[in-house]
């Protein structure tokens, strides 16, 4: 018998779809990469990159996604603009431009970055989303942590 009790993530194990909507207050929060997907919506190609809170407290651990519009070049591949919200923001972070080879998002895994943190609370046509319905996004990276 251990004492051990593992948690699972559903959120890193299950599609978009299956998880549950995570809601935390609005602010910065140091973020850590955990993993990326390359995927469309509405007809778009999206890639989406998984943060998790690294900052104490009690949303310590949260998972929270930042959804970047991107072009798409076959399944694991994307490009992105110069005027992309990706490419300035990797430049801002980074310094440099990015090359879109398949280590591109690497340089993710060994820093922790300053996020913005914000509620949508409308959905895709402008409606007013109910309270219940409301879900945290990071809206913007600012800079690399120390």
């Amino acid at each position: 018998m251990t004492n051990i009790i593992e948690f699972k993530n559903k959120l890193l194990d299950a599609k978009r779809d299956d998880i549950d909507v995570l809601l935390v207050p609005q602010g910065k929060y140091r973020l850590a990469y955990v993993k990326h997907r390359i995927t469309t919506q509405f007809d778009r190609g999206v890639l989406e990159i998984l943060f998790r809170v690294t900052d104490f407290g009690s949303f310590f651990g949260t998972i929270l996604p930042k959804y970047f519009n991107v072009e798409l070049r076959g399944k694991k591949r994307f490009a992105a603009k110069p005027r992309s919200d990706f490419f300035r923001t990797y430049c801002t972070l980074f310094g440099q431009q990015p090359r879109f080879d398949s280590r591109v998002l690497r340089k993710f895994e060994d820093v922790y970055v300053e996020g913005v943190v914000e509620t949508v609370s409308t959905d895709h046509r402008q409606q007013k989303l109910p309270e219940v319905a409301r879900y945290s996004v990071v809206r913007r990276l600012t800079r690399i942590c120390e």
